[in-house]
């Protein structure tokens, strides 16, 4: 078994296979440009002007830090207590009496108390004209480290925002109803807690 050896190659093969590899190489290095700026782009946070950043109501509450729950409809009376217990929630209505708690509803609504944001806030406002004289039409009350207090009111002509207040601050703040919604409807009688 010799090994015959190769016949050297003609200037213009080595010429060839060099160009070769250097255009794989410009073209490889030109694809990893290309994407690392589509990348940047893509992860880019958005900084437009002309859409304001719309703040949270509870900045600084976080849904594992809630443990009690206090909902008030001003209209009918009812009230559910909601108290965290290890692994679990305990219901009561106003007399004590034992609620049922639906435990797949709960981090939606400590989900929604965290997520309410507000895009407007009204100040010296008369406040029978929002429903919220008197403490308005729903009170939640919830423990997270404090207390915090929101105080729901009507809803704005077109229904889409709801008057809420805040810790028994004097202005008057827009939330989307939605989100409002979300957290009346256990005191309606159209969801249980």
């Amino acid at each position: 078994m010799s090994a015959e050896p190769r016949p050297p190659r003609s200037k213009r093969a080595r010429a060839a296979a060099s160009s070769s590899r250097l255009l794989i190489i410009v073209f490889a290095i030109l694809m990893t440009a290309v994407y690392l700026i589509i990348s940047s782009r893509r992860f880019a946070p958005v900084t437009n002007s002309s859409s304001p950043i719309i703040p949270y109501l509870f900045p600084e509450v976080e849904p594992t830090i809630i443990t009690r729950i206090t909902l008030e409809n001003k209209q009918t009376g009812a009230v559910i207590t909601l108290t965290k217990i290890p692994g679990d929630w305990r219901g009561e209505d106003k007399n004590g009496e034992s609620v049922t708690v639906d435990l797949t509803k709960m981090p939606e609504l400590l989900r929604t108390l965290t997520i309410l944001r507000y895009n407007r806030i009204l100040e010296d406002s008369a406040l029978e004209q929002f429903g919220l004289k008197d403490g308005g039409w729903f009170r939640i009350r919830f423990e997270a480290g404090k207390t915090y207090t929101l105080d729901i009111g009507a809803q704005n002509p077109d229904r889409s925002l709801t008057y809420v207040q805040r810790n028994g601050e004097p202005a008057v703040m827009l939330v989307p109803s939605v989100q409002v919604e979300a957290l009346t409807r256990l005191l309606q009688g159209e969801a249980a807690p």
